[in-house]
């Protein structure tokens, strides 16, 4: 916060002194922003807290590289790619983590990886905090407490984490877990039948992790995507990793788990001029897509089944393709081969133009979409016909020759009539180049697949169009901010936002909700005003010890002002000490009447009676220019809490000579110096 002093060389000698006693409570505000303290959990009698790495990057994942590599071998691709940093965001107002039992057996007795579910982590209790703000290891570690009965449980039990992110708020239910969540006799896999518009309700040791992203839930209708940094059209994140047994659980200490890897539900299509290409793209679209999709793979029980090291067979093993005869009852997702019985759509979807800057200083136009999967084989050899594949159209900022010239016209006259825009089509696929045309021609097609990047990189001549496919895999999504989750100035993980500019956020472990200076908040009164606290350091006797100095405040929300008078109560109350904060109130009867603001002036403040609009006059109701206000700050401090309710201006006479004049707050009345505020209008001290 900014300094609130005043200048004090001008006050009358008795509140000299009183300021004087007071001053460090004020000095206070100007000095720098103290660690805050924290410690606890967010669960009832917490065993042990559960930490793990979300989206580590490289320095934690070595095997797996995240840096591009020459292109030598268009099959091999260039590595892996982290992306960029709109592709890694995660809402932390939408996630969900869940914890399997990774010990699960099918009726043989032979362990399952379709695990069964043990309960979801409340979302309330995760905290989400930067592992290190140091460049190129920006990233982040998940939180939870656990219980006695988790403890136990997973002592003998592998723990499974699955977390899906982003999902637009579309979670299934969990019910409660209880000592009867398993029926007698239940089989695996076994859950109850859901109408058509039912929410679905997912099972502790009954559901399983199938049954969770093939619920109705997992489902969603694609628009286009294209994440931005408000954190809109974000892609949906899925990861699941399977930890073991969890042994050597300490109460007050941490057990850290490796790192969760997370994998995009999307595709990102990305096509552009070749550098030495005589003509540019003018446009390009996507011909056909799926107009739904599911936000997690199928068939994926563990990170294994998706982090293969090995570009051609990551992620998952064959696209999830939603099809409405999942719903029904009568087939599999993910086999549809036709526009029959499918989502597809025929209606082509325009790709977004990105200027892209290049060594030497020039641009290329770049069209990049993300697109859900997509089945453009029948089988692993044959592709589907043209006007069911998935392909780029592109148009040029070049025109074929078309109709004929109009009679007694001139070309010049008619050259758009003249001459058609020619579309060209460009397949997902892998490209050769024949040398006997010196043209490049499809090897052989693929489906388009989730967390892949699919460049095409396109040179243009008058006569040949070539094309370069460079298709690499996202490595695992890195959170890096600040492109990551919302934070405050400090650097701390905002956690959830309110209509009043308050915000909730992490501080070692700690909620802590703050208004929109930074300040904490301890209370929010009815007038909408706050008690607040700052957190600072002050070297009190100029050596080189500090110390943590709590100053709580009132404060008025609208300006960020700090309240030293109210409209009928002499307060601030809790200005210089905290205790007892919720034994007072203020309504709208009791606002604001003078306020020192960040500069250290100090202001009267009137109100509008329709829009309720606050106003500030330096000048008190009479039209004097105010120096000094004396609230609830000066309480407990012997003959100063006289002056509690009182406030000094100053009078500039016919002479010019000024004067000060000491008056009653209610209503600017005149006061003596040595009395002050007398006993019958001084308001009751707060106890």
């Amino acid at each position: 916060m900014s300094s609130r002093y005043t200048d004090i060389s001008t006050l009358h000698p008795l509140l000299l002194r009183l300021v004087i006693a007071v001053g460090l409570l004020v000095a206070a505000s100007c000095t720098d922003r103290a660690d805050e303290p924290g410690g606890g959990s967010r669960t009832d009698q917490p065993v042990g807290t559960i930490s793990l790495y979300l989206n580590m990057g490289d320095s934690y994942t070595p095997s797996r590289s995240a840096s591009r590599t020459p292109l030598t071998d268009p099959d091999k691709g260039q590595g892996y790619d982290p992306g960029s940093g709109f592709e890694n965001y995660i809402d932390p107002a939408d996630f969900r983590l869940y914890a399997f039992d990774g010990s699960t057996t099918d009726a043989s007795g032979t362990t399952t990886a379709d695990s069964k579910l043990y309960c979801l982590i409340p979302p309330e209790d995760i905290t989400i905090v930067p592992l290190s703000f140091e460049a190129d290891n920006r990233h982040y570690v998940l939180s939870f407490p656990i219980s006695e009965e988790f403890k136990t449980f997973f002592e003998t039990h592998s723990l499974k984490l699955v977390m899906l992110a982003n999902w637009h708020g579309s979670y299934p239910d969990v019910a409660p877990r209880t000592s009867a969540s398993t029926p007698e006799g239940a089989a695996e896999g076994d859950t109850p039948a859901e109408p058509s518009t039912a929410k679905t309700t997912l099972t502790p040791d009954v559901s399983t992790i199938s049954d969770l992203v093939k619920c109705r839930e997992a489902m969603l209708d694609y628009s286009v995507m294209t994440p931005a940094p408000d954190r809109s059209n974000l892609i949906p994140l899925f990861g699941v990793n399977d930890y073991g047994t969890i042994t050597g659980i300490e109460s007050g200490k941490t057990h850290w788990l490796e790192t969760l890897n997370l994998l995009r539900a999307l595709a990102k299509v990305e096509v552009y001029d070749a550098p030495d290409s005589n003509v540019h793209i003018r446009s390009a679209r996507i011909t056909r897509y799926n107009t739904r999709l599911y936000m997690a793979p199928h068939e994926v029980y563990d990170e294994g089944d998706y982090v293969k090291n090995d570009y051609g067979q990551d992620y998952g093993p064959a696209p999830t393709i939603p099809l409405p005869s999942h719903f029904s009852g009568t087939g599999n997702p993910g086999t549809g081969t036709s526009s029959a019985d499918n989502y597809e759509s025929s209606n082509p979807i325009t790709m977004q133009h990105v200027d892209v800057a290049n060594d030497d200083g020039t641009t290329s136009r770049h069209f990049i979409i993300y697109v859900p999967e997509y089945r453009n084989l029948t089988s692993s050899t044959t592709a589907r016909n043209e006007t069911e594949r998935m392909r780029i159209e592109i148009e040029y900022d070049e025109l074929e020759q078309g109709n004929p010239i109009k009679d007694n016209t001139t070309v010049a006259e008619t050259e758009e009539d003249n001459y058609i825009q020619k579309k060209f089509y460009i397949e997902f696929g892998k490209y050769e180049l024949k040398p006997s045309t010196q043209k490049t021609e499809v090897k052989n097609y693929f489906d388009v697949k989730r967390n892949y990047w699919y460049q095409f990189e396109i040179k243009k001549t008058t006569k040949v169009m070539n094309v370069v496919a460079n298709i690499q895999p996202y490595s695992e999504v890195v959170v890096t901010p600040p492109l990551g989750l919302d934070r405050d100035p400090d650097g701390n993980i905002i956690t959830q936002r309110y209509p009043n500019g308050t915000y909730d956020v992490i501080v070692n472990n700690e909620t802590i909700r703050r208004d929109k200076d930074g300040d904490k908040v301890i209370k929010e009164f009815s007038d909408g005003s706050l008690l607040c606290e700052e957190v600072v350091k002050k070297d009190y006797i100029h050596d080189d010890s500090e110390k943590d100095y709590a100053f709580p405040f009132e404060k008025e929300f609208s300006g960020g002002n700090m309240i030293i008078i109210r409209q009928k109560s002499a307060g601030g109350a809790f200005h210089g000490e905290i205790d007892n904060s919720d034994a007072h109130d203020h309504g709208m009867d009791d606002r604001a009447l003078f306020i020192l603001d960040k500069k250290g002036d100090f202001y009267y403040v009137t109100y509008n009676p329709e829009t309720k609009e606050p106003s500030y006059s330096p000048n008190d109701m009479k039209g004097d220019k105010i120096i000094q206000v004396n609230g609830f700050q000066f309480r407990n401090k012997d003959e100063m809490k006289k002056y509690i309710g009182s406030y000094v201006v100053e009078i500039k006479g016919d002479d010019d000579k000024t004067t000060q004049e000491l008056r009653y707050y209610k209503d600017g009345s005149k006061l003596d110096w040595e009395t002050g505020v007398p006993k019958a209008l001084a308001e009751p001290t707060i106890d």
